[in-house]
């Protein structure tokens, strides 16, 4: 504080330093809002032309072919007649179940409000519910005479292109839960994650074993290596910044040490004590 201009400068340093590190901090959000990923993002699917289910007994084979990281399927129905006590005015649903991995992801993905219990969907029949209604944790759904209790709520659609609900009402179920209700064991859509070793050669063998099945390669739009990158170079200044700003600080305690080395001395030799210069 003797220095102004040295005080000036200081202050000014640390500060640019916080507001760059600030700064790309938030270059991280910006970019996850630009390109959102999913953990259930699927490089190809499969499905049926005329909406009609694909074989369950394919999932098994696509999980063992070569490229294949993950496959996992998705079972669906629609406008199923349903009530609620707590909202009257609600008279159909859509239901779709989804795997331990596909519910995991929803977890992942931040997609899910306060409140949740996910224990309660994979065991104990309950639902995860898309929806603009008033419908609150616990309070049960009836369809097909079975009652399945909320267990937690989307924040937004991932079915739709905007996230609203269009009026709709969707209940997520597990796949165990599906089948009890409804007797399908076969899926609407099955969607595969390929490994980062995976050929062109392995998806047209996938696409051969589906031949039958509407086959839609995503690979093209997955925007994962790019999102990666841009975390990467993000990361990668914050790190040099902190470093710079680690090295500033450093540098201002040795020079303000070196400069006053006559002054130590003095102290010193009028009496002060080791512990008390290393305190001061």
């Amino acid at each position: 504080t003797e220095s102004k201009k040295n005080l000036f400068l200081m202050i000014g340093s640390f500060a640019l330093s916080i507001i760059l590190f600030l700064s790309f901090s938030v270059i991280v959000d910006l970019v996850n809002c630009m390109m959102p990923q999913s953990a259930s993002y699927a490089d190809v699917e499969i499905y049926s032309e005329d909406n009609s289910f694909v074989d369950g007994s394919l999932l098994k084979k696509l999980n063992s072919a070569d490229g294949v990281k993950r496959a996992f399927g998705r079972r669906a129905i629609f406008d199923i007649k349903a009530n609620c006590r707590a909202v009257p005015s609600l008279k159909d649903v859509d239901i779709i179940s989804f795997g331990d991995f596909d519910i995991e992801a929803l977890k992942k993905d931040k997609m899910l409000k306060k409140g949740y219990d996910l224990q309660s969907v994979t065991e104990n029949g309950g639902a995860l519910i898309i929806t603009d209604e008033a419908i609150k944790n616990g309070e049960p759904v009836s369809v097909y005479g079975k009652q399945l209790p909320v267990a937690g709520r989307l924040k937004y659609n991932p079915f739709s292109s905007d996230g609203s609900t269009g009026g709709k009402t969707t209940l997520i179920v597990s796949d165990k839960t599906f089948a009890n209700l409804t007797g399908i064991s076969d899926y609407t859509m099955i969607l595969i994650q390929l490994s980062d070793s995976a050929t062109d050669t392995n998806v047209e063998a996938i696409k051969s074993m589906a031949a039958e099945y509407k086959f839609t390669d995503n690979r093209e739009n997955n925007t994962r290596g790019t999102y990666m990158a841009f975390l990467v170079c993000v990361y990668s200044f914050l790190l040099i910044i902190a470093l710079v700003t680690v090295l500033n600080i450093v540098n201002s305690i040795s020079m303000s040490v070196s400069a006053r080395t006559k002054q130590y001395g003095a102290m010193r030799a009028v009496g002060m004590s080791k512990k008390q210069l290393g305190t001061m």
